[in-house]
């Protein structure tokens, strides 16, 4: 680089390194604030206790993510600058996305209760309810306690500005960003001299939709407390098809079970409807009720699998498009590309999937 540039970068350099906030990638004990500025100290909060048949731990790192953080423009802005200057300089750095960075602490609130992240309490204890409800109905109320207990790990919780590059219009617009990382041993799971057994993980997020700061300020940040059991929700739903596995529940044997049962009960109906008046609509009436087996033994067991998961998604999907499809022109089928999306999306389901084994 020539001296001329050099001359120039340098001195961003310096600022940025000065000023710019800390990302998750560095010390959590770092502040993001300036040491001038008072924060009021935060309530320390109980984390959940579980009760249900798998421990939960929850790694805390201080209030960094455990209460709610404000990231703003310029704390992505003075990290871009120093990394910039870093690469102008010969060195291998790439920018911070804004979920990289911890933010600045709220100190604007008498309700800290209000900026308390779904993962002290709300997460954890809809979790440990839904993993009783699973037990419950794969294996009745007296099921055994796990033995491997679960790792939840924050990911973030905090208020983002939503667009970088924003209008005037929007740009005091923010979203409110969950995210966290569940990891648990598998049951009955054993190292080997050649094998350690890797951890069953799983991560979730949840993005609201953007406001302005104001907004999300308002009456000590009470729109925050309203999306709490939002993202709770949220990430819920997409850990439900993973319980069987951490709970080492043998679904795959119970399928084979399952749609060995329903074809045993279809033979027998068949060898009996031989004997009936009416042989023929006597087998009719075996296939009808084979079909009502699979459907009410076999296939929810299929569907809470991950991948079952991901396929019954894409039916979904693809009645969907066959639905918009009658009701435009009921006598003419969906061409093949229309069900393209659908189609990605299992793909990419299926990807997750199997990478997170």
């Amino acid at each position: 680089m020539n001296s001329t540039l050099r001359s120039f970068f340098l001195p961003l350099f310096v600022t940025a390194l000065a000023t710019a906030s800390p990302s998750f990638a560095q010390d959590s004990t770092q502040a993001s604030t300036p040491a001038a500025a008072a924060v009021p100290a935060l309530p320390r909060h109980p984390v959940y206790a579980s009760k249900g048949p798998v421990s939960l731990y929850v790694n805390t790192y201080g209030d960094e993510l455990t209460y709610l953080r404000i990231v703003h423009r310029s704390h992505v802005v003075g990290g871009n600058v120093g990394r910039m200057a870093l690469s102008l300089l010969g060195t291998r750095e790439q920018t911070h996305n804004k979920e990289d960075f911890l933010g600045d602490a709220v100190t604007d609130t008498r309700k800290p209760q209000n900026l308390i992240s779904p993962l002290l309490l709300d997460l954890p204890k809809a979790l440990d309810e839904k993993f009783v409800a699973v037990l419950a109905e794969k294996e009745g109320s007296g099921a055994a306690p796990r033995k491997n207990g679960m790792t939840i790990t924050p990911l973030g919780w905090h208020l983002l500005y939503n667009e970088l590059m924003a209008g005037t219009e929007r740009e005091d617009e923010y979203v409110l960003r969950f995210a966290a990382r569940f990891s648990k041993r598998p049951e009955g799971a054993t190292d080997s001299f050649f094998r350690k057994v890797q951890d069953t993980a799983r991560s979730c997020g949840y993005v609201s939709k953007p406001r302005k700061l104001s907004a999300w300020k308002a009456n000590d940040y009470e729109a925050v407390a309203a999306e709490q059991k939002l993202a709770t929700q949220s990430c819920l739903a997409a850990l439900t098809s993973s319980m069987p596995e951490w709970l080492g529940i043998d679904t795959s044997s119970k399928i084979k079970s399952a749609k060995l049962n329903c074809q045993t009960e279809m033979n027998l109906c068949v060898a009996e409807a031989d004997t009936t008046v009416d042989p023929k609509a006597s087998k009719v009436e075996c296939k009808v009720e084979y079909k009502q087996c699979v459907s009410e033994d076999v296939k929810p067991l299929v569907d809470s699998t991950p991948i079952g998961a991901c396929k019954a998604t894409f039916a979904t999907c693809k009645a969907a498009v066959i639905e918009k499809a009658r009701a435009i022109n009921p006598g003419v089928k969906p061409e093949k590309s229309e069900y393209l999306p659908c189609t990605a999306e299992l793909k990419a389901c299926v990807k997750t999937v199997k990478d997170g084994q």
